[in-house]
Order: structure tokens, then C-alpha cells, then sequence
């Protein structure tokens, strides 16, 4: 096991977690007391472990359980829906079985289940509404055209702008280069005119 101060972070969880040997453990205990400044790191994560309280029971763990491809688990938690569900015949024959045998066996829900039951909303379908192509949308194979006179606005701006970067980057090289010219084609004898009396 060779620790360092590169990799200390991952062996200080795992002795936290209590994952290590007892010699692992040793050498993290070493290193600790060879680098003291990361004492109070190891002791910050060893008080900040979570332990399990053992007073807490749940006592309904059925309902934790998978249910098998065709058993329903039907307890006071879920029956609401799936009474809602048997109303909708959304259920097998064997889970609407089981829904039924539940009812018989805890009379406190039938009331609920029959009230569920008889909220039924069916369709009338003697009423028809008769203009139904008006609902459909018609989509036309016509793209959208682009005015043209747009499409050279848009060309004329980005010449423009094109221009106007060109201008401003070749006008602040055109300075340097005429005082340039003017110092190597001017006799001693004249003087230059400075640029600013332009």
C-alpha cells in the first residue's frame, strides 16, 4: 500500500468505511501521524459517518417486495389504485380476481371501491360532430419564400461591416508606413511636415 498526499483522500474514506486491513488500516494511522496537518481531515470524515438506527422497524415489509409477473401485492396503501384501475379495465382477469378478493376480505373498502366503480365516464356515440375535416391540419408543400430584396439587405450589411474592418485595420498601418516613405525620399535639407498638420 503506498499512501501519499496525492492519493491520502481515497484511503481516508475507505478507513472511514472501515474497508481496509487491520495492516492497511496501521499505515493510514502512520501517515497520519507523519502528516499531522491532515489529522483533523481523517477525524472531520470519521465523525461525519452515518450509523443506523436500530430503533426504526418497519413492520409492513410485504409491500418492498417484487411482485411476481402475475400477483398483484394489494394492501391499504395501493388499493385506491388499483380500484381505480379495475374501473378502468386495466387489469388481468387474475389481478381483477385479486382486487375482488381483497374487497370481500376488508369490508372497510367497499364503500370506496363502489363509489370508484360507479364514477364511469363513457363516451356518447350517437353524437358525432360533423364537420370533422375542419379539426385536421392541412400542411402545404410551400416553403416560406424570402423576400429577395432581404436577402440583399443582408449582403449589403456584411459588405459594410467587411469594409469597415478592412478601413480600420489597413488605416492604423498607413502612418508608420508614410512617415517611413518620407524620411527615406526627402533630401536632409527639407523638413518633414508632420502628420497632424495633414
Amino acid at each position: 500500500m503506498n499512501i501519499n498526499r496525492h492519493n491520502y483522500e481515497e484511503y481516508f474514506l475507505l478507513y472511514t468505511d472501515n474497508e481496509l486491513s487491520a495492516l492497511e488500516r496501521e499505515a493510514v494511522e502512520r501517515f497520519v501521524r507523519d502528516n499531522t496537518d491532515l489529522e483533523k481531515e481523517l477525524e472531520l470524515l470519521t465523525t461525519s459517518t452515518f450509523r443506523p438506527d436500530n430503533e426504526i422497524i418497519l413492520e409492513d415489509k410485504q409491500h418492498l417486495m417484487r411482485a411476481e409477473a402475475n400477483k398483484i401485492f394489494i394492501h391499504a396503501g395501493n388499493c385506491e389504485e388499483l380500484f381505480v384501475l379495475y374501473g378502468d379495465d386495466e387489469l388481468s382477469n387474475g389481478e381483477k380476481a385479486q382486487v375482488e378478493l381483497f374487497v370481500y376480505d376488508h369490508p372497510q373498502y367497499q364503500e370506496p371501491f363502489e363509489l370508484l366503480q360507479s364514477v364511469k365516464l363513457l363516451p356518447d356515440l350517437t353524437r358525432g360532430f360533423p364537420g370533422k375535416k375542419v379539426l385536421y391540419r392541412h400542411e402545404s408543400n410551400k416553403r416560406p419564400i424570402t423576400p429577395f430584396w432581404w436577402k440583399l439587405a443582408a449582403a449589403a450589411v456584411m459588405v459594410l461591416f467587411g469594409g469597415i474592418l478592412w478601413l480600420n485595420n489597413t488605416s492604423s498601418l498607413v502612418p508608420e508606413k508614410i512617415v517611413e516613405l518620407q524620411k527615406t525620399q526627402l533630401p536632409e535639407q527639407t523638413v518633414a511636415i508632420p502628420l497632424n498638420d495633414l
